[in-house]
Parts: C-alpha cells; structure tokens; sequence
C-alpha cells in the first residue's frame, strides 16, 4: 500500500517537480529531497525492548524506550572508538532489527528516522542502507528506497555487493515506473531526470526520459537526451526506436507506445489500419485478408522482404490511396503477409519511415 497522507515528502516533490518541468526547469536536482524527512508524526506504537538476553548497555534500552535514536547512535559510536567490537556487533545488529520491527507495526517513519541517524555517521554501511531500501520498498515507497541504493552503487565495497545494489535498482525502478504510469507524465519525466542525474553513466534512463519527452511533445529536449546516449547498457535496436518515434512525431504524425513497441495508424483507400513501427522491416507490410477486404489488388509479382525475424518472400499488392500523417500516396506498393502481430493488421517498414524522414526534414 502506497503510504498516502504519511509520507508527504513524494507528494510534494512530484508537485514541485512537475510545476519546475512545466516551466520549463529540466535540470532540477532531486536527491537532496528524496531523503527529505517526512513532516508527519505518526501514530505512536509499541517501541521494541532490549530482552534479557540480548548482552546490550542498559542505556541502550532506555535510549530504545525514550526513542532517543540519536543517544544510541552515539552508543554505537563510542563503542567503535573503543574497540569493543562485540558490544557494537551486538548494538548494530540490534538496531537492525528494530527498524524493521518498527515498520512492521506500521511505524516505517520512525524506522526510517532511526536508520538515517545512523547512516549520517555512517554513510557507507551496506546493512543500513539495504536495510533502509527494504523499508522504503516494504511501504511501495521506490523512489525513497532507490537512494540508499544508489548510495552503495556510488562505492561497492565488493562486487557482491555491487551486484546486489544493482538488481534491486532495478526491480526498484520497475515498481517506481508501474506506480507513475497512474501519475501525469510530467512526474514520469521527473522520475527519469532523477535517474539521469543520479546514475549519468546508464543510458537505459536516457532512453526511458527521451521517450516519455517524445510523448510529451518536447521535441527539442528529447533530441538533446537521445544525442546524448552513448550505449552503455541499452541496445542498438531501442536507440533505434526511439529515434523513429521522435522522428514521427516531428513530421507531425500520431503515434503509440506499449513498452518497448511502436505503433502508428495509417489509412488504405480509405479505412484506418494500425501497424507496428517495424524498422527492421525493408517495406510495409499489411495483412493479406485486410487487404482483401479493402479491395486491394495483387501485382502478381513477389517481392523479398526483410525483417527484424529475417527475410522473408511475399506477394505484392498496389494501394490506390495510402496516407500517413501528411504524407498522400498513390499506387503505393506494399506485400501481403498471412501472418501479423497480434492486435494489428501489420508491419510500417522503412519504405514509410524514410518519406516522413524527408518530411520532417522539408
């Protein structure tokens, strides 16, 4: 469950941020905010106790009863300058734990509160950070717990750990961008800027921010991110992709995206067709029985036609009247196919594509 009215520090953040991109403000910062402390006091619950057994400073639990998460940092603190490496094994474990159990009564704020004490004094402990990312992540809080993650990312003590930081980053970022799709694209974009400026060296955040500028009809902007990927971490084929939805819609033309897919709508004598941006595809291809039905007739010739499955040989047919956003075709050749991809009537090839590159370009 989302925290709701607990957290407000995400509320207020996405606002500012999507009042700063409508304005214009693309380069706000946004770390420093998202480990902002959360301005509500919550329900008081059950503080955890020191049991009997648990080999801690009787100051430890009168600090746990008063909630006096400063006095024991400080604990944990003097004991390391001490050297008394058990008593602070002991206390670190501890602490821990009473985090966790915290936001297992619902109390993530005051557990939360509890580790970013502890982590001002020690801003490279994996185990509070990690524990501090769970926490977030427990409450569906993604964007919260992508910082301390970012944290361990920024220095691995060992590629373990590294390796740990990096596949929760990412199932982070997929929980974070699940929740934004039921939010206004300019908190989107600000979650992506947020990626860019905090990871620069992933292109994968690149990638996601200049199509959702595309989407937002911020053209300008969206070639300056996609000029500025290099491929580290993303395929040839989705900067490709991308690139062909910005080149759509600079020649002004309707486009769609689910996932990592493109589709445009196109009209054949008349009659609206959706297709799959395809740009492996040498020539457009249409669904045979579509065609059929449009009255579209074949050329009696066969043609070879590759696509991103590898080429294939099909029959020819002649489109009397083809549009495209502004383009106007006639007697535009394209090739039957018996089988399409699902929920489409074909394949827009690179024959299209490249007549509404020179479009944009007059």
């Amino acid at each position: 469950m989302r925290w709701g009215g607990v957290l407000i520090a995400i509320a207020v953040l996405a606002c500012a941020y999507t009042i700063g991109y409508l304005n214009g403000a693309r380069s706000a910062q946004v770390g420093a905010e998202l480990t902002a402390e959360e301005t509500i006091v919550p329900t008081p619950v059950a503080v955890p106790e020191v049991g009997p057994n648990d080999h801690l400073p009787p100051a430890f639990g009168q600090a746990l009863a008063a909630r006096d998460w400063d006095a024991m940092v400080q604990l944990l603190e003097e004991a390391n300058i001490a050297g008394d490496d058990a008593t602070y094994s002991d206390m670190h474990t501890r602490l821990m734990d009473i985090s966790l159990e915290l936001a297992d009564q619902e109390a993530v704020v005051d557990g939360a509160e509890l580790l970013r004490t502890f982590i001002e004094l020690n801003p490279h402990d994996e185990d509070a950070l990690f524990t501090l990312a769970a926490l977030y992540a427990q409450a569906d809080e993604f964007a919260l717990a992508l910082e301390p993650i970012f944290q361990v990312l920024d220095f691995p003590r060992t590629s373990e750990l590294g390796a740990k930081a990096a596949q929760l980053r990412d199932e982070y970022i997929r929980g974070e961008t699940e929740l934004l799709l039921e939010q206004s694209l300019g908190e989107r974009i600000a979650f992506y800027q947020y990626l860019t400026q905090r990871e620069p060296t992933n292109d994968q955040h690149r990638l996601a921010l200049a199509a959702a500028l595309v989407e937002a009809d911020d053209l300008e902007a969206a070639r300056s991110v996609v000029a500025a990927i290099g491929g580290f971490g993303v395929a040839p084929q989705e900067v490709a992709n991308v690139q062909q939805q910005l080149q759509l819609a600079a020649a002004g033309l309707p486009i769609e995206r689910q996932g990592e897919a493109l589709y445009a709508q196109i009209q054949v004598n008349g009659e609206t067709l959706r297709l799959l941006v395809d740009t492996g595809a040498s020539k457009t291809a249409i669904d045979a029985s579509a065609l059929a039905a449009l009255d579209v007739q074949p050329a009696n010739r066969v043609a070879r036609l590759l696509t991103a499955g590898g080429p294939i040989r099909a029959d020819v047919y002649l489109v009397n009247q083809l549009r495209f956003g502004g383009l106007e075709l006639d007697n535009f050749e394209v090739v039957g196919l018996d089988s399409v991809p699902t929920q489409t009537q074909g394949l827009l090839g690179m024959d299209l594509l490249n007549q509404v590159g020179e479009l944009s370009i007059q």
